[in-house]
């Protein structure tokens, strides 16, 4: 029976993961044989990386480069070595970055480095090859070149309708205005390459610059998500701040066109088969960001919405176009399964990931469960077992709290740098007050409530929802929460859908791209469907939730009145 392995690389921000999916048989059926992670603080602390990163004051955020090839290296080593994989069965690699991050090549890497990789490690090839360190999506140094941006082409809304976000300082955009507006020309001209941390993961296995893909392309402020060529006009706002610096330069920087993420881009190189062993036709799959890497893992029919609950709470899914008006926060990254060169393709239906970021998620649930649980997560579910379970205490169909719990400045909704607790308590006429403190249990209820009631809200907003859509979705969650059930079921209900999790979804970003290996280097007809292709034949989903009478409960009368409190705190920050 023939097996055909395909390899999942996740360079993330404090460690760089492997997954292996197997390929067995006729049916095809899938299934993980393999994780291996490499930490880079513990590894390689000779670059001195805190949480795998070096921050230097001034919200710069930056790693040297050369520690993500040296951890690549050594995870490919490991691999081998610690779990014995034969790398000569690995028919195609896929690979997932940390979002937003940028490694800048000097000038002459690609003539004196990779093609005289014989005899050396690729540490060593590669050191001293980049004309900076590499600002990741941590760095917040990038404020002035957002406004200057978004000034440039005429406000937040069209840079949105460009490049499906409004200015944000982590993303590449910004960084790569800043390199500029803080380097002379010379500089500027010694670097030769522009990457992301997904097309270095590609360049590194191809031996030659690889394109960025269109989903992590779509997270720079730079590509135009409609005509899904470089933005002329935001690139003009960065190369008109230098005299002697041209738009096409830029362009050949970032390597002309942007390529669908399911693309084959070639072959291993030689160094890398001789090295470890891969075998020359081992096919390269364009590699992406991270989030469109969980979701080709997590997402399995079209409908579905993932919710990871970790520190930050995320909410993402397909849409077919950009919601109109468009609104103004959260993003429309361009979804990997999107292929205009394959016009016949269903998946380009789902030409848009979209997916709104909250910032303040689990922490807030810690910093609870520390005033009401002293910090005990068992007394933390039992109080929200009992206070859910008990009938709402008034006839108005109403929570009998609802809070806003904002420990630090919010992403969506904006709150600029402002913080605090906001909470309102119904009373006898079906007013919502507002209330310094709540007792225990309704306020453990009316956070959890509260933050599930902000991630539906806002979903509806950008469109991720429709209100008066009948049809039936399912809602994946990862992270740590949801081992919590009373949290599960409160979740379930809150959107009226069935929650499941993923098995082994805190590997998603891997996973996901192992996934994409395969469907990119074997999909069999220009009608395949990415979910009948490879989605149907992964682990099944598991059902922890199911969405019951209660959800009755959390209308649409109930998501306008949070929407009204919710513009009232705004008011008052």
């Amino acid at each position: 029976m023939t097996q055909s392995l395909y390899l999942g690389i996740d360079l993330g921000t404090q460690s760089i993961k492997a997954s292996v999916l197997s390929s067995v048989g006729d049916s095809g059926n899938l299934s993980v044989i393999c994780n291996h992670s490499v930490d880079y603080d513990k590894a390689l602390p000779q670059y001195k990386t805190k949480g795998g990163v070096q921050e230097k004051g001034d919200g710069v955020v930056t790693v040297p480069t050369n520690l993500w090839i040296e951890a690549l290296e050594r995870l490919l080593d490991e691999l081998k070595s610690v779990h014995k994989l034969d790398f000569s069965k690995v028919a195609a690699i896929s690979g997932s970055g940390q979002q937003h991050g940028s490694v800048y090549w000097k000038k002459g890497t690609k003539d004196n480095c990779f093609s005289n990789l014989s005899g050396k490690t690729l540490g060593t090839a590669f050191k001293d090859q980049f004309v900076q360190d590499s600002p990741i999506w941590m760095d917040s140094s990038t404020t002035k070149e957002c406004q200057d941006l978004e000034h440039f082409v005429g406000g937040k809304a069209p840079l949105k309708r460009l490049t499906g976000s409004t200015a944000h300082e982590r993303f590449t955009g910004p960084q790569i205005f800043k390199f500029y507006k803080h380097n002379d020309i010379n500089q500027i001209s010694s670097c030769e390459r522009i990457s992301l941390v997904s097309s270095l993961i590609a360049t590194l296995f191809l031996g030659d610059y690889a394109p960025i893909d269109f989903a992590d392309g779509s997270g720079m402020n730079l590509l135009d998500v409609n005509n899904l060529k470089w933005s002329q006009p935001c690139l003009s706002a960065i190369t008109n701040t230098i005299e002697g610096a041209h738009q096409q330069d830029l362009v050949e920087k970032l390597g002309n066109d942007a390529v669908p993420s399911t693309k084959v881009l070639g072959v291993v190189n030689d160094y890398v088969c001789k090295q470890f062993g891969f075998s020359p036709q081992c096919k390269i799959v364009a590699c992406s960001g991270d989030n469109p890497n969980s979701a080709d893992f997590t997402l399995r029919q079209h409908g579905d919405l993932c919710i990871s609950l970790g520190t930050s709470h995320t909410i993402f899914g397909y849409q077919s176009e950009m919601s109109q008006p468009v609104p103004l926060e959260g993003h429309y990254f361009l979804g990997t399964l999107y292929d205009p060169e394959n016009q016949n393709s269903p998946n380009n239906k789902d030409k848009y990931l979209s997916l709104l970021c909250f910032k303040n998620g689990g922490l807030v649930r810690a910093e609870l469960c520390r005033q009401h649980c002293d910090g005990d997560w068992s007394s933390f579910e039992k109080s929200l077992e009992k206070s859910y379970g008990r009938p709402r205490r008034n006839q108005f169909n109403l929570p009998d709290a609802i809070a806003f719990y904002y420990q630090f400045p919010e992403i969506v909704p904006h709150t600029a740098q402002h913080h605090g607790y906001f909470r309102f308590k119904l009373d006898s006429h079906g007013h919502y007050l507002a209330v310094d403190q709540l007792d225990s249990d309704l306020d453990v209820l009316s956070l959890v409530e509260s933050q599930f009631l902000a991630l539906k809200s806002h979903a509806i907003g950008v469109g991720l929802l429709d209100e008066s859509d009948d049809e039936r979705r399912r809602i994946i969650v990862t992270g740590g929460a949801s081992g919590n059930q009373t949290l599960m079921q409160i979740l379930a209900d809150v959107f009226g859908c069935d929650v499941y999790i993923a098995p082994q979804n805190h590997n998603s970003a891997a996973i996901g791209a192992a996934c994409r290996a395969l469907y990119g280097a074997d999909k069999k007809t220009d009608t395949s469907d990415y979910f009948d292709v490879v989605s149907c034949k992964l682990p099944s989903l598991e059902i922890i939730a199911k969405a019951g009478d209660r959800s009755k409960l959390y209308g649409r009368n109930v998501v306008n009145k949070y929407r009204e409190l919710e513009q009232i705190v705004l008011k008052q920050m």
